[in-house]
């Protein structure tokens, strides 16, 4: 609010941009799948995963 001196400068900052999701999808879903496959054998890992994957979601929701 106090670094906007023009409106275009406003536009500029209330835009977002993309989050990648081509990108950023093949990660998320080797992480999905380390985590299927490692909280059989260390079920400890369990409440990290819950937690990243809760924190992505709040992230990548539209």
């Amino acid at each position: 609010m106090f670094i906007v001196k023009t409106d275009s400068d406003r536009e500029k900052a209330m835009d977002p941009g993309s989050i990648g999701l081509p990108e950023n999808l093949p990660d998320l879903q080797l992480y999905f799948l380390l985590g299927l496959i490692y909280v059989v054998i260390t079920p400890i890992l369990l409440p990290f995963l819950l937690v990243f994957f809760i924190f992505l979601f709040f992230i990548f929701r539209r």
